[in-house]
């Protein structure tokens, strides 16, 4: 009786020590989720921030991505605080009894089927600023489904209008050709006697042609005569014209030179507006995507432990400077670096680089 009692304690603590294993691997812990990896443009993406899976009290959330977030908005009425590419929001568990905070992203209009964007969470403890987690997400832009299922049913009509204009159209030269072939029996059928009624109907046709020549050949003549009337006044009118042409040109010409020193007072070269870089990357590490001189943020994961990194840039023009700010002294968690690059006008752009040490 004990031994299978001790048989059955055994088969129950061996079922437990499986099932625990198996419940932490397949247990969700991210604090932060995105429902959908695959969205088209004309949808929302939708993102969940679960406060129950976050161990700390007060801590400020920030969202960061690869393109502007003016276009995110929470469900809850939190105060949400925006700059450019990125939100935060702080939070203190105490005072607010939210399990979970849902944010939506209406997607930018320059975005196309086939990009990517990148999310990074990171959350920040209030009391220990060393303490903090990272998550990160990438959104891949697809093509509407509905769009798709329009774009067959519209080849499949066109498909169908096709073949009915050609077989409309062979209709139409089958009885255009038995049409002709009618004609061409009648003709040959019709007496001669139709032949003769035809001649008088010529002989009527030759007199009113040769009435319409005599009317033609008094009309030019009239015109003729009003050419003449016509240049003779024009000459007068040009003698009395070219007394007055030498004091109009002097006129246009001092009109012309006070206009040619207004506009060299006005224009004056402010120096190149060309703040662009060719390149940029970090040695020994690679960004989270190709360098385009018109995306501004990038990513990238750097190995724990490391404190600083050399950024290598490239500008377009010469004559602009770069500023780098944020490379040195990196902590744990998500890092802000700032490239600022300054054309000769004075006009700056900001790149960005967000370095990520877990």
């Amino acid at each position: 009786m004990f031994k299978k009692i001790e048989i059955l304690i055994l088969v129950v603590i061996l079922i437990i020590s499986i099932i625990l294993p198996l419940h932490k691997v397949y247990a969700v812990d991210s604090f932060f989720e995105i429902k959908q990896k695959e969205v088209s443009k004309q949808e929302n993406i939708e993102m969940i921030i679960n406060l129950n899976k976050i161990e700390y009290e007060k801590f400020k959330f920030v969202l960061i991505a690869d393109t502007q977030l003016f276009d995110v908005n929470a469900k809850e009425d939190i105060v949400l605080n925006k700059d450019d590419n990125e939100i935060y929001i702080e939070i203190d568990k105490t005072v607010t009894n939210l399990s979970k905070i849902s944010l939506t992203y209406k997607i930018s209009e320059d975005k196309k089927v086939g990009d990517t964007i990148s999310f990074v969470a990171c959350i920040t403890n209030s009391d220990k600023e060393d303490e903090s987690k990272t998550e990160k997400v990438q959104v891949s832009i697809i093509e509407n489904k509905k769009e798709q299922d329009n774009t067959e049913n519209k080849e499949d009509e066109t498909q169908k209008e096709q073949d009915n204009k050609d077989s409309n159209q062979e209709k139409n030269e089958q009885e255009e050709n038995s049409a002709s072939k009618e004609q061409d029996k009648k003709q040959e059928n019709m007496p001669v006697e139709d032949n003769k009624k035809d001649e008088p109907k010529q002989e009527d046709t030759s007199i009113l042609n040769n009435k319409e020549e005599l009317n033609n050949k008094d009309q030019e003549k009239n015109e003729n005569t009003k050419k003449l009337q016509t240049v003779e006044s024009s000459e007068k009118i040009t003698n009395s014209k070219n007394l007055t042409s030498k004091e109009t040109i002097q006129s246009v010409e001092t009109k012309s030179l006070n206009s040619n020193q207004q506009t060299t007072e006005t224009i004056k070269y402010k120096g190149s507006n060309n703040n662009y870089l060719s390149n940029l990357y970090i040695d020994g590490y690679d960004l989270n995507k190709e360098f385009c001189k018109d995306n501004n943020t990038y990513f990238v994961n750097l190995t724990k432990g490391t404190s600083t990194v050399n950024i290598i840039t490239e500008k377009e023009d010469n004559t602009a400077t770069i500023c780098i700010h944020g490379n040195e002294d990196l902590k744990t968690g998500t890092n802000k670096i700032i490239v600022n690059i300054t054309a000769e006008n004075g006009a700056v752009r900001t790149y960005r680089i967000y370095a990520i040490i877990e």
